[in-house]
């Protein structure tokens, strides 16, 4: 994804007050944790989700591999949207869809309407997630984005975290009965809440250059990701057959013809989804590489660890949420005490 497009100093910032852009930004940040929350705040619930709907072992993986699935196939396009029809315009849309999506996941009657619930939520996701850094962008100056960004590193890294310890508690509180679907209902209240001080509070529609969307690339790279993604999980319940193989190296082919359209030049000069030069960058190479690292470890770890504390050893969710939190507090240390001393280090030394 393209950096965004901005003018060089903000230009929503002066027609606005501090006590305005303060609340845009706290409505950015409020959206952008449910995101990151939600592709793990259904690890708690897997278990309940089993027993309710009589899902099996691989629809308990899609339950969460879809959304991470379209949410990362999607995330580029979702950005390329923002620049082309305004970054604050398509973050309330994507919020809307999300909304949407989280509510017919808590309604969903059997395991394939919450795969599929989940896989429009993730795609949301995608649309809503990459206004937030721009919009930032919009309102502050770039020495005053510096201790945003920072606060954006705090809550995302801790939005991760808390998901689990988050679903733990609804499910042990069961308001209304109402369950693991309390986990997917609750974004109803908050996301309305947000969309209305976004409504308000977010800048206004900025003029944006002329830009092309390639849904094609973003198509053949979300294909490739999901043929990855379907072999990885079919693959060792029915014995790495024909079927799973194939689609494996079927969706090594098309990531890497998606990676090839990608960075094509197209007309202006602009490649169609991202520039390939940016990994010419070594902090942005790195930092790309680390991020990957650090999400592949974390959201596996966090739905094993999960499950295993509930079927393995016969904890409530209650006390698996409790059984988080000190690995919640060393990932608070790591991004808010060790990482803002290291990484200029880092950079230095790149």
């Amino acid at each position: 994804m393209n950096p965004p497009v901005a003018a060089p100093a903000h230009p929503a910032a002066p027609a606005m007050s501090e006590a305005r852009r303060t609340l845009a930004f706290f409505t950015v940040i409020m959206t952008i944790v449910l995101e990151v929350a939600d592709a793990t705040i259904v690890n708690t619930a897997l278990p309940a989700i089993r027993d309710a709907l009589d899902a099996t072992p691989g629809q308990m993986q899609w339950i969460v591999a879809g959304y991470m699935l379209s949410l990362g196939a999607l995330l580029l396009l979702g950005g390329r949207l923002g620049d082309a029809l305004g970054h604050s315009r398509v973050f309330l849309a994507g919020m809307a869809a999300f909304v949407t999506a989280s509510v017919l996941c808590g309604l969903a009657r059997d395991p394939v309407e919450l795969v599929a619930a989940r896989l429009v939520q993730g795609a949301a996701g995608a649309v809503m997630a990459p206004q937030g850094m721009a919009i930032v962008q919009l309102l502050f100056t770039p020495l005053e984005r510096v201790s945003k960004m920072a606060w954006f590193g705090l809550v995302l890294g801790l939005a991760a975290i808390i998901g689990p310890i988050l679903g733990g508690l609804l499910i042990e509180w069961n308001l209304f009965g109402l369950g693991w679907r309390l986990i997917f209902l609750i974004n109803l209240p908050v996301g309305l809440l947000a969309m209305g001080m976004g409504l308000a509070v977010l800048p206004p529609a900025e003029q944006k250059a002329s830009l092309r969307i390639d849904p094609l690339g973003a198509g053949i790279f979300s294909c490739g990701f999901a043929g990855l993604l379907f072999a990885l999980i079919e693959g060792p319940e029915n014995g790495w057959s024909v079927l799973p193989v194939t689609t494996l190296a079927g969706g090594a082919a098309l990531l890497i013809g998606g990676w090839h359209r990608a960075g094509g030049r197209r007309r202006g000069g602009l490649p169609s989804v991202i520039d390939p030069a940016l990994f010419a960058i070594a902090t942005f190479a790195w930092a790309t590489l680390a991020a990957f690292c650090f999400n592949a470890a974390m959201v596996g770890f966090l739905l094993v660890f999960a499950v295993s504390l509930q079927q393995g050893l016969g904890l409530s969710p209650l006390e698996t949420a409790l059984v988080h939190i000190p690995f919640g507090l060393g990932v608070m240390a790591g991004v808010g005490l060790i990482a803002p001393r290291l990484l200029p280090r880092i950079g230095k030394a790149l």
